[in-house]
């Protein structure tokens, strides 16, 4: 079964921007107001979508486009209930951010048709939580579409290709968002911005360090403040302890890697 599908939910807002196309109309009251909503949603997840991108390069268009879609604007009975902006199924081992897994409803295609199921889904405590798994499955599981973070609607073509979800037009629906709310305009803002916290605090150097319970102070200092950039619960006090080794054998997993709790050199590659 697919790690991820879109809730069951209405879609006649999404039916009408695919239908749309990007297209100039004059909008009612009514949709003037929908409109003023929509970009509310934008702007409220963008923060989290420019810092997905600046972590790990997933393109911010593609993380807005992909909230708006599978959450229907922040409506969906997942994401009111759960936090849980993407639709990310509960699996054997939890992720670092999540907090439990609820049981929903939800619209899969199998064979082509469209069905209804029951699935269990991952809940967060609020929706940083959310948008930083989605980052962090896109970056360790997608390869073909990371290898094109550079051009946005290649990557949605390819997470699609690569069977990220099981709707025929998944990636058409989101390029019809990206192009209708012009979301490329985050791409370029990610990628003028500041470096990620990851990349200035890990130094070139680190890349050939073996950091465990023998390694000094101010290495394992470097390694718990490149930790929290990925969002993993350590503190930064330069002492090898149980919370450390826990957050290196999660990061370790989440990223495709043997989770032997001991920071080497592809751990720090992905640091």
């Amino acid at each position: 079964m697919p790690l991820l599908t879109r809730l069951a939910r209405p879609l006649t807002s999404l039916a009408a921007i695919v239908a749309i196309g990007g297209s100039a109309l004059v909008a009612t009251a009514p949709e003037a107001d929908a409109a003023d909503t929509r970009q509310a949603f934008i702007s409220r997840v963008a923060p989290a979508a420019l810092a997905s991108q600046q972590r790990t390069g997933v393109p911010a268009s593609v993380t807005i486009a992909q909230a708006i879609l599978e959450s229907g604007w922040g409506q969906s009975q997942l994401t009111r209930r759960a936090n849980n902006y993407f639709g990310i199924k509960c699996t054997a081992k939890a992720s670092p951010t999540q907090r439990g897994c609820v049981a929903l409803s939800t619209a899969e295609y199998v064979r082509g048709r469209r069905v209804t199921v029951v699935a269990r889904f991952r809940a967060y405590a609020n929706a940083q939580g959310s948008f930083e798994d989605h980052a962090r499955l896109l970056a360790s599981r997608y390869r073909s579409a990371m290898a094109v973070t550079h051009h946005p609607e290649t990557f949605a073509r390819r997470l699609q290709s690569a069977g990220y979800a099981t709707d025929p037009r998944y990636a058409t629906r989101l390029i019809a968002l990206m192009r209708q709310y012009r979301l490329d305009r985050y791409d370029t803002t990610a990628r003028v911005a500041t470096p990620s916290v990851g990349a200035s605090t890990v130094p070139a150097a680190a890349r050939g360090w073996i950091v465990d319970r023998h390694a000094p102070a101010a290495r394992v200092r470097v390694l718990q403040s490149a930790l929290r950039a990925h969002g993993l619960p350590v503190a930064v006090t330069g002492r090898w302890d149980a919370a450390t080794l826990r957050a290196v054998q999660q990061f370790q997993r989440s990223h495709g890697l043997r989770a032997d709790g001991v920071a080497g050199p592809r751990t720090w590659a992905l640091l």
